[in-house]
């Protein structure tokens, strides 16, 4: 006998404020961890131009 509640599948549905999320993330500490993350270090200087245009479009 096969137990059909082996095959069922969940399906969610998530809703999620994108604009509202980044309108309160804390920059700073985002910052700190991409630079622990990233090898290298690239990412975080090369990204520093974008962090001011998002900085810029929430004024």
């Amino acid at each position: 006998m096969i137990d059909s509640s082996a095959f069922k599948i969940d399906q969610f549905v998530v809703e999620a404020d994108i604009k509202g999320f980044f309108d309160n993330i804390g920059w700073e500490w985002t910052e700190r961890m991409l630079e622990q993350r990233v090898a290298d270090g690239a990412t975080t200087s090369e990204a520093d131009g974008d962090m001011e245009l998002l900085w810029a479009h929430r004024q």
